[in-house]
């Protein structure tokens, strides 16, 4: 699946260590760019992207999470929500 990894989340993903194939977390090769990437792999992307837009769970603001990395999570969750709804539309 074909994902596109903006400069803020490749930054993200970098300073909070994840997605680097260590634990529980899925590789996924740093650097922003297009990738392509396994499904499990988006689900799990689609899982951190849900939980760090979610507002009941993150504070927006200049003493905790910035407006712009809130925005790049919301826009993340955006492309793979309608990444995943379109591959399982294909597949059905």
């Amino acid at each position: 699946m074909k994902v596109r990894i903006s400069a803020t989340i490749d930054n993200e993903y970098s300073t909070r260590c994840v997605f680097g194939g260590e634990g529980e977390w899925p590789f996924v090769e740093p650097g922003a760019g297009v990738q392509d990437l396994p499904r499990a792999t988006v689900e799990a992307m689609l899982a951190d992207a849900d939980y760090n837009s979610d507002l009941r769970a993150q504070t927006i603001g200049p003493d905790d999470m910035p407006l712009p990395i809130y925005n790049a999570y919301m826009a993340l969750k955006k492309q793979l929500t309608l990444l995943l709804a379109e591959d399982a539309a294909v597949t059905a």
